[in-house]
């Protein structure tokens, strides 16, 4: 309980920054819109190089594109973005501190940003699960899925948490005691 307590505090400490926290907005921002761009490039494109004002163009392409996703999908999006701007700044701490990933930390952030890019948005066109596949001729296997895709989702979200977990642990590592009962 000790060191729950300490992890938040620690937390705390990191996000009471100004620049900590405009650091994860932007940063969960650009792969929110990464995650709902990357998969709808040409429509994006489209928008962009069509008549009338391009910003316009660009936002309610964006704006139609986000509320074309189910439910689940919008709201795994938007988590799978918080989650990912919370790692990068508790790695970026990390290694100010000069202190290394160990290989179960290392492994969980890097699975929880493959599986987040895999199939966040919507399981019929996740930015790299369809894609990927269609060159192989496995495009539908995605809606063959009991969740219809949102396994990676899923996936992302658990792994990305983990990552969130094992990174505070280890910066805490020497600064939280716990007395053992001794």
């Amino acid at each position: 309980m000790n060191k729950i307590i300490c992890g938040f505090k620690e937390f705390l400490k990191i996000f009471s920054s100004l620049k900590n926290i405009t650091l994860l907005l932007v940063s969960a921002g650009l792969f929110w819109l990464l995650l709902v761009v990357l998969p709808n490039a040409s429509v994006v494109g489209a928008a962009l190089t069509g008549p009338g004002n391009s910003v316009a163009n660009f936002l309610d392409v964006i704006i139609y594109l986000f509320t074309g996703f189910l439910p689940f999908s919008q709201v795994s999006t938007v988590l799978i973005s918080v989650l990912f701007g919370l790692n990068l700044v508790l790695f970026i701490n990390l290694r100010k501190r000069n202190k290394k990933l160990t290989g179960k930390t290392a492994t969980t952030a890097t699975g929880g940003f493959l599986f987040s890019l895999l199939g966040a948005g919507c399981g019929a066109c996740g930015v790299l699960a369809v894609s990927f596949l269609s060159f192989f001729g496995m495009g539908s296997l995605v809606a063959t899925l009991p969740f219809g895709g949102a396994e990676f989702d899923i996936a992302g979200m658990i792994l990305l948490a983990g990552s969130l977990i094992l990174i505070l642990n280890a910066l805490i590592e020497n600064n939280c005691k716990i007395s053992h009962g001794k």
